[in-house]
Formats: C-alpha cells, structure tokens, sequence
C-alpha cells in the first residue's frame, strides 16, 4: 500500500462566523481524513490492546491504561409509556365495571387501584426497562489545549501488532483526529451557530416559543453554496422526575400522609387510590398544560441544526 500522508488545514474563520468559499470546500472534504486515520492505526492497534488482557501498557514516554467499565441504561421514557399503558387499562376496566382484588369501585372516591399492586408495577416496569453493559475504556495521554497535530504520516505496518512505534504513531493519530474535530468541525458549528443567534436573537438564555420554532435561515457563502440553519425549540418531559414523584406519592399514602391531587382510601389494611388521579399525575398533556409542572417537569432547550454538518464520530 506504502505510507499514506494526511494532512488538514484549520478554517480560517473571523469573529462574525463568516467562511469564505475555500473554506467551506475545506470543511466539506477534511473531516474524512480522521476515518483514514482510525481505520488504518487507532482501530486495529485498540482492539489488539482491549484483545490483550493487560490493565496497563507502558511504553518509553507515556503509558496506556485499560479500564473495565460497567454501564447501567435505564429507559424511563419507556417505564413511563408502557406505566400510562397499564393505567389505561385499568380505566378502561372502571368504564367496564370490572373489578378484583386489587382494582375496584368505593362510594364517593370511585375506582381505585391498590397502591401496593401499582407499586409492583412500576418495580417490574424499572425492572424490565434496565439494561446493563460491561466494555474496556483506553485511556491515553491528553493533547494540550494549545497543542495541534495537523500533519500525519502513515507507514505501511501492521498496526495490530503492540509496539512502541505503533503505539507512538496511534498517539499521533489520535491527536490528529482531535484537533481535526476542534478547528474543523467544532470551528465550523460554533460559527454557524453564533451566525445565526446575532441573527435571530436566539440562543440557549432566548428560546423562541412553541409557535415561531423552527426559526431558519438560509445563509450564502458563494453562487450556488448555501448553508441552511435552524433554531428548534425542544421540549422533553422529565421521565424520571415524572415517575419518581409519583412513587413518592404513593409512599405517602400507604404511610396514611395526607397527599394533594389525590383521593384515596384503606380496606383491610391496603390503601387504595383513584386511578383517574394517578393517571392525571402522569399525564404528559396535564403535566404540558400546567405552567408550574411544566417548568418543573420539563426540560426546555434550544437546538441547532445545520445542513450541511460534518463529523468525525
């Protein structure tokens, strides 16, 4: 194959954000360059290291560590999807008159759902929506802020072989993909972005509302070039929140505490509590109509999106 050289040049870009047609060329061709340098040394050289079984590799001027992490992903907006699914179950069955052990009707609160049951529920919900992973994290010495390596020689080598000199050039191209994604592809989105807030108003402290958003800009660079900018208003429910107070709810309750929203009441032993008010707890439409819970309950943030948009992830 012999030695492949890349090399990058950083965008040359002024403190209004604006990029010159060269410069966009640029950004539209160099972000590949870091696939050819993870493919041909930082992929082949990592795997042999994770392969190898070694917490630690130590070479003349730096070492390398592995670490055996663990990860816990736990979908909450799922629990609560599939939680508002049973509820709607459940009242679908007071529209039913149907009734048991755990579910059934009381004069003057209606039917209502035993908390220990619901409480059961949720635990299987979490249970069923945790999923847990094990994977090996290198970890390698840190480029410096103002330190950028712009410039990459690739010898024609076997870079899953573990040796000073791979592990040398692997730095090298690790820090090379580094600096190519700061004053590539961060350069270029951090423009982009600023562009469009001076020219909207908009930005993480001045979020358009619901009715204006997405706020878009076409923005010109030369004859035919065009970069299009958004500015979209998201707005995602705090799942976990949701849930949790709802769970601290029903706590409340079985210990006999007095809990707003609620109607509730005890039968040999066991509380029960209105299932048109649990499901109003949870209630995604409630929670988004509600000024208080709203501000409480979501998370209200500003995103942008640019086309074109390059990566080297």
């Amino acid at each position: 194959m012999g030695h492949v050289e890349l090399e990058y040049k950083p965008l040359k870009i002024d403190d209004q954000g604006n990029i010159g047609e060269r410069d966009y060329e640029l950004y539209l061709t160099q972000p590949s360059l870091a696939k050819v340098a993870k493919e041909l040394v930082i992929s082949p050289l990592e795997e042999a290291m994770k392969n190898d079984g070694r917490d630690v590799f130590k070479f003349s001027t730096f070492k390398v560590s592995v670490s055996q992490q663990n990860k816990t992903n736990v979908s909450w907006e799922v629990i609560h999807s599939r939680l508002s699914n049973f509820l709607d179950i459940r009242s679908q069955d007071a529209r039913d008159e149907k009734e048991s052990d755990d579910f059934r009707k009381f004069e003057g609160v209606g039917y209502c759902i035993a908390v220990d049951s619901l409480e059961d529920e949720i635990r299987k919900l979490v249970r069923y929506s945790t999923s847990s992973s094990r994977y090996q994290q290198l970890y390698w010495p840190k480029r410096k802020e103002d330190e950028f390596v712009r410039e990459l020689i690739i010898p024609d080598s076997n870079f899953s072989e573990i040796k000073e000199e791979n592990a040398r050039l692997c730095l090298a191209a690790k820090r090379f993909v580094s600096s190519l994604k700061e004053e590539i592809c961060e350069a270029y989105d951090s423009a982009m972005s600023g562009w469009m807030t001076r020219e909207t108003g908009c930005d993480k402290d001045n979020i358009p509302p619901k009715e204006l958003s997405p706020v878009k800009r076409l923005r010109k660079i030369s004859r035919g070039k065009y970069i299009f900018i958004s500015h979209v208003r998201e707005e995602v429910p705090k799942y976990q929140e949701i849930i949790n107070g709802l769970i601290n709810d029903l706590a409340d309750i079985r210990s006999g505490e007095a809990v707003e929203g609620y109607k509730y009441t005890s039968l040999k032993g066991r509380y029960f509590v209105n299932i048109g008010n649990v499901i109003n707890k949870v209630s995604i439409d409630k929670i988004h109509e509600d000024r208080e819970l709203f501000g409480r309950l979501y998370l209200v943030k500003l995103r942008c999106e640019i086309t074109p948009k390059l990566s080297v992830d």
